[in-house]
């Protein structure tokens, strides 16, 4: 009896074991700069000019990464972060760059998108 107790608790435990096992978070460049992101209003216009600098060059480099499920989010922490020195993101699907009303617009990122 002790013996067939025992078997049906391990028996459940295994099955809770790997029943509840979640999936695991595969870390992309895109998840990377997303949990940057997260922090990016935190810090001064200069560090937010170097993430946009950093995650404009990904995204022109891997066209793709926009249909990421962190692109839009991650852009939203940008222009969230920019909204604060009075900035706006501005995306032109080749370059990133942010603008100012009162500074006219300057480029953050030259990047463009080669023709390749």
């Amino acid at each position: 009896m002790k013996r067939l107790i025992l078997t049906i608790v391990g028996v459940v435990m295994l099955t809770l074991f790997f029943g509840c096992e979640k999936e695991p978070i595969v870390i992309t460049p895109m998840y990377r700069f997303y949990t940057e992101s997260t922090t990016l209003h935190q810090v001064t216009l200069d560090s937010i000019t170097h993430f946009t600098n950093r995650f404009s060059a990904y995204v022109v480099k891997f066209p793709k990464s926009r249909d990421d499920e962190y692109f839009d989010p991650t852009m939203n922490n940008l222009r969230y972060a920019a909204s604060k020195y009075g900035c706006t993101v501005i995306d032109d699907q080749t370059s990133i760059s942010i603008s100012t009303e009162e500074k006219g617009e300057f480029t953050v990122s030259t990047l463009q998108q080669s023709g390749r």
